[in-house]
């Protein structure tokens, strides 16, 4: 499942809690590859040395977190998936142009 339109517009945060968000699209939410609103919020919000370091500082705590939020371990869902999805992302994208 992903948003679709990750982007800091549609991030609404709890006044009484900042560690609380919520994200909402008024357009679409679907089927897809995770990692797609991982790049767009890259692109759209994270400085050139973030993403520079992709992998260290964006697609590993993106696992971490996912795990988390799932309650979930690591050999439930490997980091070789979460790169592996990404992977397909990175060739639907090129594949596209």
């Amino acid at each position: 499942m992903v948003h679709g339109d990750y982007k800091q517009g549609n991030f609404f945060y709890n006044p009484k809690n900042e560690d609380e968000v919520q994200v909402i699209d008024w357009q679409w939410t679907g089927p897809g590859l995770g990692t797609t609103d991982l790049v767009y919020l890259c692109v759209m919000a994270l400085s050139n040395e973030t993403v520079e370091d992709y992998e260290n500082q964006v697609l590993r705590p993106y696992h971490g977190y996912l795990l988390e939020a799932l309650g979930k371990g690591e050999a439930d869902y490997p980091y070789g998936e979460v790169r592996r999805s990404d992977s397909k992302r990175q060739h639907s994208a090129y594949s596209h142009n």
